[in-house]
Formats: C-alpha cells, sequence, structure tokens
C-alpha cells in the first residue's frame, strides 16, 4: 500500500514539475528541461529530481542546473499550491546525462562508420566468403 502511495506521489510530483518548466518559469531555458524521475522521500521531507536537459553542451547544462537550484523555493512554493502533501518536499536537482552520453556514443559510431574503419556486417560476411 505504502509502496503504490509513493509510486502516485512521485509521478504527481513530476508531472507538475514539467508543467512548472513548460509554463510557470519566466527563463526560456527551463522549455528545454525535462524532469526525467523523480524520488520523493517517505517522509516527504526530500525529493531527489532528476532532470534532462536539451543541450549538447554539458557546460549550458550545468548552468541550467545552477539556475534551478537557485529557484529550488520558488519552485517548492509553485510545488505547494499544485500537489497536496502533508509535508512540501525539498527538492534536490540532478542532471541525468544519459542522453548526452547516449548521443556522444551514436555520435563516435557514426565518425568510426564515416571514416571506413568500420564496415557494414554485410561487407564483413561478403570478405569471409571468398576466403
Amino acid at each position: 500500500m505504502l509502496h503504490s502511495r509513493m509510486k502516485r506521489v512521485n509521478e504527481e510530483y513530476q508531472h507538475h514539475l514539467a508543467e512548472i518548466f513548460a509554463w510557470e518559469m519566466n527563463d526560456p531555458r527551463m522549455k528545454l528541461v525535462t524532469p526525467v524521475s523523480v524520488k520523493v522521500s517517505p517522509d516527504l521531507s526530500e525529493a531527489v529530481v532528476l532532470i534532462s536537459v536539451m543541450e549538447d553542451d554539458t557546460t549550458k547544462a550545468e548552468e541550467v542546473l545552477h539556475v534551478i537550484e537557485g529557484a529550488r523555493g520558488y519552485i517548492k512554493k509553485l510545488m505547494a499550491g499544485r500537489i497536496q502533501l502533508k509535508r512540501q518536499p525539498n527538492p534536490h536537482f540532478k542532471l541525468d546525462t544519459t542522453l548526452t552520453k547516449a548521443f556522444g556514443v551514436f555520435k563516435l559510431l557514426h565518425e568510426i562508420e564515416e571514416s571506413g574503419e568500420l564496415k557494414p556486417e554485410s561487407e564483413e560476411i561478403d570478405e569471409q566468403k571468398k576466403n
């Protein structure tokens, strides 16, 4: 029972954060922010929020994170008006770099393929048949 309640709290918190980033924050960079996951503590005192910033440059993403961290109080106030909890969690934001890392891997693979170091699988099979 408690597990399903916390799951709902996490989902609601994430949903409302996404709306706040999209519509309530005056900084245009906030439109590039997506809350990826939320983990509210069982006592509702803390919330760890992983965010994704649609920005290729890690420095710019960290800058956006810094802006969000500076607006924690404002975000907490907005959340209090949207989600009714016994206590409003103090949000802590962290960058989710999964997409950035995946993009880097795809970029590397593309560069290797373009350089000719990586042959398509069909060419390798054809060469093996010849030998």
